[in-house]
Parts: C-alpha cells; structure tokens; sequence
C-alpha cells in the first residue's frame, strides 16, 4: 500500500477551511475529528488487508471518509456522508477587472474547454484525461493547473493501483460576467431589502417550517412557532398551502415619477424533505392587487447551496431559483415573462407602505409548496429586495 504524506492532512484541512470559513466551528469540529483519526490510522497500519475483515472494514470506513472530506464534501451528523452528486458547485461572477483574467486565460483553450466537458460527466484523474484527449500526463497536469487556479475545478490526491492518483472535479456550475456600462444608464431607484423572517402576517398549512442560519425554529409542521420571537433571524421558512405576507416602506417623494417596480427573491417549489411532487402554482399579490400567478418549476437543488449553513442537510432544499418580479406601464412579468395585464398605474404604489404577498393557494393532486431562501442559505446572498425605478418631475 502507497504511503500518503502525514501533511496531506493539513493541507486538506486548510482547503476546507478556505471553503467555508475559518470561523464555522461546525466545519472545524466534523473535519477535525476524522482527520485526526485517519491520520492515526495512516501512520500506525500500513498494511490494512492483512488485518482481520471487522477492522478491515472499520478502516475502510474511515479512509473513505478522509477521501470525502478531501473532495470538500460535507459530512451531517454521525456517520452520514452525503451522496457524491450533492457536491458543492460555485457560481463564478467575472468582471473587466484583472481579477478575473485567470478564469478567461483557463477558458481560452479547447483543450481545457474539453476538460471540462469530460468533467461534467464524472471525475477522472489526470492519466485519464490525458488518455482522452490523446496528451501525454505532463501537458495535462499543467491544463489541470490553470484550471484549478481559475476555480474552475478541484483537486484531491487519493490511492490507485499504481500510487497515489490526482482526482479532478468539476466545481464550477455557471459563470456571470458583469460588463461595465455608462452612468448614464443607471436608473435612479429607491431600494429596500426585507428579511425573510420580517413577515408582517400569515396563514399557512404543514408541511411547514422555519430556520436561521444556526438552527430550526421550533418545531417541524407546527405553524405557532412562527410566531416565535426569533423568527425575525429567520433566513429560510417553507409550506405547503396559505400565504406569508410583508409589508415595506414607500421612499418615493412627491416630485418623482414611478417606472417600474422590481421585486427579487429566491424561491423554490420543492419543500424539504418532499420529494417526486408537482411544483406548487404560486399566487402575487401587491397592495390587496393580485398580480398574477406563476405556475412554479420542478427545481431540485441537489448541488449544496452556496450559502447553505454545513449543518443542513436535506438535499431537496438546498437552494432555490432567483426570480425577479416586474410591474410596469405594460404590465407584470416574471423573469421577463409576462403573467398578467396588472400595469403600474392600477397598483396604489403612491401609498407610504407597501403589502406583498406569496401565496400557494388550495389545488387538486399532490404539488408541494415554496421554500423561500434568505441569506445565509440558498446561491443568492440576499433577502426580498424591492426596486422602485423613477424620473425625476422637470420642474
């Protein structure tokens, strides 16, 4: 059996810690115990298949755990590893900056444009790269470098037949580019972010729940607790039938025109814990205005949330989609979609406060809720965020 240096541990440990903070004491306490342990184990046994089959598969066990741990997936509570296709994926946002050039430089190559394409099938170690693309493994392991540099993929060393193997994995699932525009084109906007947990009303219906970034709130199914005075920390709630309901201030003066009025949240129709059901439709309303209905996508996050706390664990609820609400002179549109004829000038937006409401009403058959995501949980580091696109009057 193939020796691994002892440091193989550390280094792994700081890419973790790189990853996801050196300050999650979660993500330090379920990596250092297993590191320590396999360590031990590495140092003291060198040859494991001579021992007897009990231990032999305890040490199994554990080598497959650091393996885990080295390829930056997670691990919940005690003796639950996640599935390797719930592995974490980064959404890259670029810009024009210098910042960004290793990304451009990896892409600008196809090779390493084929690279990642085999990568999104399954991981594969260097050789078998090279073998695929018909390059021999020193060329590959320098594509494999500006790949990793640019984020684009990860690497462990773990056991073959022949030695000790570079595994590579595809890490990166979408990238964004932010091109730089004109002031000009800015339009002039009252913003206001509105926490997930700073609900004004509801009445809703199990499945249901309720979470910050530390912990649940109560009780799984038990409405009650959603009245519970912690729930202003909430960053995530779920149900299955009723509505929530918020309320946010109006900063629009007297000498400026309304445009355009954006609502952006992320959202999923899959409940935690409820999979194989049809996505929920989903009702809008504005000030007592219903603005339409958005019949829901099937998305199931099984990729860990970007900002999803290490501690939760259901991989149906990991994250959401971004969806962006849109009322104008023309009418309301979802992601630029048009749901109803609901214009600007019907909606009282000219009220000091505003009422928005998500709602799931009754329906037949067996479709599930909405899991609505906040910071802190989900790919998108925001709350509900309210734009209101203005002109000033000419005076």
């Amino acid at each position: 059996m193939a020796r691994i240096p002892v440091n193989a541990a550390h280094n792994s440990f700081q890419r973790f810690l790189r990853l996801y903070g050196e300050n999650d004491v979660n993500a330090i306490f379920i990596t250092i115990i297993p590191t320590c342990l396999v360590c031990y184990i590495r140092i003291v046994i060198t040859a494991y298949t001579f021992v007897n089959p009990f231990l032999r598969k305890f040490l199994d066990c554990m080598i497959n755990t650091w393996f885990i741990l080295e390829n930056h997936y997670i691990i919940v509570n005690v003796g639950f590893i996640l599935k390797p296709e719930w592995r974490l994926v980064m959404e890259l946002e670029l810009d024009t900056t210098t910042h960004s050039l290793p990304v451009y430089e990896a892409l600008a190559s196809s090779v390493r444009l084929s690279i990642l394409q085999l990568l999104s099938t399954r991981q594969m170690n260097v050789r078998e790269l090279a073998e695929a693309l018909s390059l021999s493994s020193a060329i590959m392991t320098m594509h494999v470098k500006k790949l990793e540099k640019a984020r684009l993929i990860t690497t462990q060393m773990a056991p073959g037949k022949g030695g000790v193997q570079k595994i590579c994995t595809l890490s990166a699932k979408k990238i964004e580019i932010i091109l730089p525009t004109s002031p000009g084109l800015h339009r002039k906007a009252h913003q206001t972010e509105v926490s997930v947990g700073h609900y004004t009303d509801f009445d809703l219906l199990p499945s249901c729940g309720i979470a910050t970034v530390e912990h649940t709130i109560g009780e799984y199914n038990e409405p009650r607790y959603f009245w519970y005075p912690e729930r202003v920390q909430a960053k995530m709630l779920w149900f299955s039938r009723g509505y929530i309901e918020y309320k946010a201030p109006n900063f629009l003066l007297g000498s400026q025109n309304p445009e355009e009025l954006e609502i952006t949240f992320e959202l999923s129709t899959v409940l935690p814990f409820h999979a194989g059901n049809e996505p929920a439709g989903v009702v809008f309303s504005f000030n007592n205005i219903e603005l339409g209905k958005w019949s829901g996508q099937k998305y199931q996050g099984t990729s860990r949330g970007i900002y999803t706390p290490v501690w939760w664990s259901d991989p149906l609820s990991q994250c959401g989609l971004l969806k962006t609400l849109r009322i104008n002179r023309n009418g309301t549109y979802m992601d630029g979609k048009r749901i109803s004829d609901v214009t600007l000038d019907v909606i009282p937006i000219r009220d000091k406060q505003w009422t928005f409401r998500i709602a799931v009403p009754e329906q037949n058959g067996s479709s599930t809720g909405i899991t609505l995501f906040g910071r802190g949980f989900g790919n998108h580091q925001q709350d509900l965020l309210f734009n209101l696109y203005y002109t000033e009057q000419e005076v």
